[in-house]
């Protein structure tokens, strides 16, 4: 199983702003990743960017690079 690094970076409500890495194996989902960070949001409420594309919970991590976690925004 091979391994690469990524560079998360977020800045949430509720949340210091952080940035960090880590490394995960090749093939990951995004969701089974977010899942295993002690996050404290709901992954329905953010926007995931990985190496600068729009990405969703099923896409899986095949590269080195970054994730940014974005809110996403609601209004009413």
């Amino acid at each position: 199983m091979e391994k690469i690094t990524i560079e998360v970076e977020w800045n949430l409500p509720r949340m210091e702003k952080k940035k960090e890495v880590f490394e995960v194996i090749k093939g990951t989902t995004v969701a089974k990743f977010l899942e295993s960070q002690p996050l404290t949001i709901d992954l329905n409420e953010v926007m995931v960017v990985y190496n600068g594309k729009a990405a969703v919970l099923t896409d899986g991590i095949s590269e080195t690079g970054k994730i940014i976690l974005l809110p996403v925004l609601c209004g009413g």
